[in-house]
């Protein structure tokens, strides 16, 4: 039982407490990038405070060790998880960093030694990955962006430690530029915020005034053929916009009911229809959303490179969250419906299907059954 608890601890976690070892591998995986930046540009700090950042050198790698330990004992088939790219990242950390501790080597080479730790950051990627399939909304944004987070890290980390012995230039006289070109970027994602805000408000709009044409229709025509209808426009947004049958159900209203229902009603269901499938079915021209991609990341890359120690990593971080987490959330909002266990936001259908269960007598699973799909 314990031996089950730890393996989905380590791997895939549930419960709380699962959930809090999870984080502690990950929080000890970031920390490494904190010694290596000390190091590599505060010699001088790190001389003065030799006696912790050894004793916290010790502590890390005898978690890690311990950590490798665990997974070796939670696996079914121990050896597979050693021919794993997580197993061969740990081993080709841990074999130099224990070499380090048992054999004297100068301080360049304990820079290359902690080097070698940045390859966790990439474990680090995948471990959070994972935080998407904990319930936990909060942590969506941060579990997309940890591929980024990782990649950048790594890279900016390696330059803090070739700046540390006098490999990377100083690049100067580009302030002005990032600053611009930071204050367009955000000028793009705020007005595309704002479009597909007001699309998505729009969209629950049209559901609110579609339940409501119909059931002002009830009154003149077949409530059977209304309802009908109307769940087929239900199974469309679900769906992502296939036609499951609406065409035909349509035309089937049309021909019934399109004389009998006044025309203001009849006028008002109809571009509401339209309106809320034209929307589950268009997105921003792909384009826009090359252009802004290819900006961002040659904008951070640019950031990267050309903000000096541990400044520029901090300001590497911000620029990732601010800009690749608002791309996230617009990219999100652009689809006003995606059944996914990736999707946080989502037009409220809640209205709507309470009315269909109400009045048509649809049962949960039936409504549900596309969810699942």
């Amino acid at each position: 039982m314990a031996r089950r608890w730890l393996d989905h601890a380590l791997f895939e976690p549930r419960t709380r407490g699962q959930w809090i070892v999870y984080w502690l591998i990950i929080a000890a995986i970031l920390s490494t990038t904190v010694e290596l930046a000390v190091l590599s540009q505060y010699s001088d700090t790190y001389a003065d405070n030799q006696w912790f950042f050894r004793a916290s050198n010790v502590f890390l790698i005898t978690f890690f060790t311990l950590e490798l330990l665990l997974r070796l004992i939670c696996r079914p088939r121990p050896r597979e998880y050693l021919f794993t790219w997580q197993g061969i990242i740990d081993l080709v950390v841990l074999i130099p960093a224990w070499a380090s501790l048992i054999f004297p080597i100068s301080l360049v080479s304990l820079l290359w030694v902690r080097v070698l730790r940045l390859l966790r950051l990439v474990k680090a990627a995948a471990l959070l990955k994972h935080a998407k399939r904990g319930n936990r909304e909060h942590l969506a944004v941060l579990s997309r962006l940890a591929p980024l987070f990782a990649s950048a890290i790594a890279l900016k980390t390696g330059m803090l430690f070739l700046e540390g012995i006098g490999y990377w230039p100083r690049i100067t006289g580009l302030e002005t530029i990032i600053t611009v070109v930071g204050f367009a970027i955000g000028i793009l994602l705020s007005s595309r915020l704002a479009t597909v805000h007001s699309r998505i408000y729009g969209f629950d709009q049209a559901i609110q005034s579609l339940t409501g044409s119909v059931e002002a229709a009830r009154a003149y025509a077949d409530s059977r053929l209304l309802l009908k209808w109307l769940k087929e426009i239900h199974e469309i947004i679900v769906s992502g916009g296939e036609d499951q049958g609406f065409s035909h159900w349509n035309k089937e209203l049309r021909e019934e009911a399109g004389g009998v229902i006044p025309a203001p009603i009849y006028n008002a269901m109809q571009r509401d229809a339209l309106y809320v499938l034209h929307r589950v079915r268009t997105r921003t021209p792909r384009v826009y959303t090359t252009l802004l991609v290819r900006l961002s990341g040659i904008y951070i890359f640019v950031l990267m490179a050309t903000m000096p120690g541990v400044t520029g990593l901090i300001a590497t971080i911000l620029a990732i969250y601010a800009i690749g987490g608002m791309s996230i959330i617009v990219n999100a909002m652009d689809k006003p419906y995606e059944v996914s266990e990736d999707s946080f936001v989502n037009a409220d259908l809640s209205g709507l299907e309470r009315y269909l269960r109400e009045e048509g007598g649809y049962s949960l699973q039936e409504l549900s059954h596309h969810h699942a799909g």
